[in-house]
């Protein structure tokens, strides 16, 4: 996605709220984001998470920063 967007990683340590840019490095690297991260790191790019129906070509649930379950 960053790449798609042609955004560096490191812009993504505010947005995750990381302490420095070793432990969004590590965040990235071990592979493991939640989904509310996910969802974070989609607004901070302008882009969108969808469930489609394939069957029915019907997008069933858009998420966005309304379903983020984290409170700063």
């Amino acid at each position: 996605m960053l790449g798609y967007k042609n955004v560096r990683q490191n812009s993504l340590q505010d947005v995750l709220g990381m302490s420095s840019k070793q432990a969004l490095s590590n965040k990235i690297r071990s592979g493991f984001i939640t989904a509310d991260e996910l969802i974070k790191i989609c607004d901070y790019l302008d882009l969108e998470i969808v469930i489609r129906d394939k069957g029915k070509n019907k997008d069933v649930i858009k998420l966005d920063t309304d379903d983020i379950t984290d409170v700063d």
